[in-house]
């Protein structure tokens, strides 16, 4: 009997996904729900795909054990560096971070930091991510590695005021990043770049989050935005004029820092640069950078 067009399309499928999670256990599981050998329609097979498309995987990060939701490539992208990426941001979180202390990640993300500072220091983490996927996978990272309380994610976009924004969506596979808030990101994505897809999202300002919203004020502040440090700084003048506020690590592309006066701005603040790392995907023409800064 001829195999239908179908089973051919899955077996392909099957050998796809089975290289991509070669090593993790999920592929022993699609191996078996994947190829519908007996018939079964693709309707009935879905919810057997979609129980195994997502794997958790547990990643050492120094001496920290921290549980990731793998969905993408993106996401095994960022488990597989999440020690090598960014050392200095790790470190940053090691040398300056005590129990006591207020963590506000903003551009979250899946949440690495978040997760990693509320496990090897303990301290209150508010995690900021405006994008649904991202912040779909933040709740699971949170929920699997058992941080109920200690790491609260809000799916709102930190700016420069308290109103209604929209975000422009890259793309919905989770992990991803250079989403923009009111324009498409055309620092990152060029010029003619068009987002695919507009996200409606609550826009607040650091200060009001502490102010007015309830929350703890941060005694330590993540920015990783990819383009839109000039708004968040411009919502953070109290906060950083605050004697409770310690330190600050922000991702700048260091042209665009210079020439939107962001770097300068946070020298008037009352902040000293602590340290410059540069990121290793830099290039010519996006010198990207981390920005460490302490009070004066």
């Amino acid at each position: 009997k001829p195999r239908s067009l179908l089973y051919r399309a899955l077996r392909f499928a099957k050998r796809r996904v089975f290289k991509f999670f070669r090593g993790v256990r999920v592929a022993a599981h699609l191996a078996n729900y994947i190829v519908l050998r007996d018939g079964r329609s693709l309707a009935k097979a879905l919810p057997f795909i979609n129980r195994f498309a997502s794997s958790t995987i547990s990643v050492k990060v120094r001496d920290v054990s921290v549980k990731l939701g793998v969905s993408s490539d993106v996401e095994l992208f960022r488990l597989e560096t999440y020690s090598s990426k960014e050392p200095e941001t790790l470190d940053w979180i090691d040398k300056n971070f005590s129990r006591s202390d207020v963590f506000y990640d903003v551009g979250a993300n899946i949440g690495l930091y978040s997760l990693y500072a509320a496990k090897k220091i303990g301290c209150q983490v508010f995690s900021f991510e405006p994008e649904a996927q991202n912040f779909s996978r933040l709740m699971l990272n949170v929920f699997h590695n058992d941080l109920r309380g200690k790491v609260v994610p809000y799916s709102v976009a930190l700016a420069d005021r308290n109103a209604l924004e929209t975000l422009h969506v890259t793309t919905i596979d989770a992990g991803h990043s250079q989403h923009n808030l009111g324009a498409p990101n055309v620092e990152y994505m060029g010029a003619d770049y068009i987002a695919p897809i507009l996200q409606g999202v609550m826009g607040m300002t650091v200060d009001h989050l502490w102010q007015q919203g309830g929350l703890p004020i941060p005694t330590h502040l993540k920015i990783d935005v990819d383009g839109l440090e000039e708004k968040i700084i411009a919502g953070c003048v109290e906060t950083f004029r605050n004697p409770a506020f310690k330190t600050l690590l922000i991702e700048v592309n260091t042209e665009a820092g210079v020439k939107n006066g962001i770097l300068e701005s946070l020298a008037d603040s009352g902040l000293k640069l602590q340290g410059v790392f540069r990121r290793p995907s830099s290039t010519e023409q996006l010198d990207i950078s981390n920005y460490i800064f302490g009070k004066q």
